[in-house]
């Protein structure tokens, strides 16, 4: 596992709430102290479980030292969801999914056998409509009903489409 350096994506980013840190989503921590010299979090070493469970797929080992989210722009985890399992990105900068994020979804995407959703830049639940999805093309006939328009190639077998609404 990676250490997360100078990344506090994951403490911006997501809603979290537990009975020490309740934030909504896209709002830095209040446990988030950028003077400390080690990390950034106050609580660090007890940090809520919603906190110190939490780990992103450049953590985890996806992509180059220079895809971290903070960095690349693409906050990208992997997550259980209704019963199934869900790969998620999040564009932290505009065609970050293309460019600086490019590398970390198509190892995802190589590396793992799941469509991974994209929420775009500046879009926030419920005003989210229009996200896209990273699909290998072997898994194309399983994504059909989660899919819809083909947007533009990342890799030979690797490309963007139109999610689905509903």
């Amino acid at each position: 596992m990676r250490s997360c350096g100078k990344c506090y994506v994951c403490c911006d980013v997501p809603r979290i709430d537990s009975d020490k840190v309740n934030k909504p989503a896209y709002t830095v921590c209040e446990h988030i102290d950028c003077s400390l010299k080690d990390g950034y979090c106050k609580i660090y070493k007890d940090r809520p479980e919603n906190c110190s469970g939490f780990v992103c797929t450049w953590k985890e080992g996806f992509g180059e030292e220079q895809d971290r989210p903070d960095l690349c722009g693409l906050f990208a985890f992997v997550r259980n969801f209704n019963g199934g399992i869900y790969t998620f990105a999040i564009e932290l900068k505009p065609h970050a999914v293309f460019e600086s994020g490019k590398n970390i979804i198509l190892d995802m995407a190589w590396k793992l056998d799941y469509p991974i959703i994209i929420s775009n830049y500046g879009k926030r639940p419920p005003d989210d409509n229009g996200d896209r999805i990273v699909v290998k093309s072997f898994l194309l006939y399983r994504s059909r009903n989660i899919r819809s328009t083909f947007l533009n190639a990342l890799s030979e077998d690797v490309g963007i489409y139109v999610l689905k609404d509903g």
